[in-house]
């Protein structure tokens, strides 16, 4: 199949940029897909560039309006506390409980 059937937004946070495989990948994807968005973000303090610095409810909010909070569903992989911390913010922006689903994930 070519495309997206659905909107699909891929946020993804990584410590450095060099850390992000393939995000040369998913920004041109995003580029010919309409229905596909990538967010990248990178969350080191010394590390500048014009992505967004942490997933939380202020990044959040706008995605889960565009994408039809009510039928949005979440997948989360990450550490524990990031886990906690995303599934807290999606739950903010009104996405349920039962829509938000989790990857076990080790350092």
């Amino acid at each position: 199949r070519d495309g997206f059937q659905q909107k699909t937004t891929l946020v993804w946070s990584c410590r450095e940029l060099a850390d992000m495989v393939h995000r040369e990948l998913f920004e041109t994807c995003a580029a010919r897909h309409p229905q596909f968005s990538f967010v990248p973000v990178i969350t080191s303090a010394e590390q500048k560039t014009a992505y967004a610095t942490s997933i939380d409810r202020k990044l959040l909010e706008p995605l889960c309006i565009a994408l039809e909070r009510n039928r949005l569903e979440a997948y989360v992989c990450g550490p524990e506390r990031l886990r906690q911390s995303v599934t807290a913010d999606l739950r903010s922006c009104g996405i349920l409980a039962k829509n938000i689903h989790f990857e076990n994930f080790s350092q």
